[in-house]
């Protein structure tokens, strides 16, 4: 449930496994009212709908490993879904095109330079290599999530299971606990690598079940101020 503009809210239901919110008023209400927190029905149930209800249905994750390929037309860069799609639900797809797309710039630059030194590269294999570095995360983040569920088809990584475990627990402390908020808006962004999740201050809380709550100098207590001074940072920076 996020604020957009004129006062408005939208709202975004997620199913899985063919278990897909409807798409009339009263079996989206019923929906809402079905999940274990009351919080989203009580925030809705009288609220006006302005539009209607969409749908959007997504059968998979699916990568593509054209790095791994021996040959390959030079000239050619695969990148964004074409390359890597993720379940829509994470919000990652286009801040990972992004990455991509900057990726490519530092690739380009990269062969400029090196042609000018008499060192040229081969910039599709060199281009598509740096591509999938960029891609590993959030495919670790997409498929690791929907592992969760064991009716999920695919190859399970070693140590799926375990993971799982953590990051659930992870997400029971992100209501309550300001730094494991903080910390997963961050990977949830990619501003930050998955591991930061394992810093001491969350695995403590995760294994003991205690707070570790730090004063308001050490950390903002809310999130969003924090990753809103990141985006600053990054925009000033471009400016440069």
């Amino acid at each position: 449930m996020v604020p957009i503009e004129n006062d408005c809210w939208i709202v975004t239901l997620v199913g899985w496994l063919r278990d897909y919110p409807p798409s009339n008023e009263t079996g989206f209400l019923d929906y809402a009212q079905s999940l274990p927190v009351a919080n989203l029905y009580e925030a809705i149930k009288d609220a006006e709908p302005v539009t209607p209800i969409f749908i959007h249905k997504f059968p998979a994750n699916q990568r593509r490993h054209y790095e791994l390929m021996s040959r390959f037309p030079e000239g050619l860069v695969i990148l964004g879904d074409a390359a890597c799609s993720f379940n829509p639900i994470y919000g990652q797809g286009m801040t990972t095109a992004a990455l991509e797309a900057s990726t490519l710039n530092d690739c380009l630059c990269q062969r400029r330079r090196n042609v000018g030194e008499g060192n040229p590269i081969r910039l599709t294999q060199h281009c598509q290599r740096a591509i999938a570095k960029v891609v590993k995360v959030p495919w670790l983040l997409a498929t690791s999530e929907d592992f969760h569920y064991p009716e999920t088809i695919g190859k399970r990584p070693k140590g799926m299971r375990l993971l799982n475990w953590y990051i659930g627990k992870v997400h029971a402390l992100v209501g309550s606990y300001p730094l494991a908020t903080l910390r997963f808006y961050e990977v949830l962004h990619m501003l930050k690598p998955p591991m930061t999740l394992f810093e001491p201050g969350i695995l403590f809380a995760v294994f003991f079940k205690r707070r570790f709550m730090l004063h308001s100098h050490e950390l903002d207590m809310n999130p969003h101020h924090s990753l809103q001074r990141h985006h600053v940072r990054v925009l000033e920076r471009l400016k440069h």
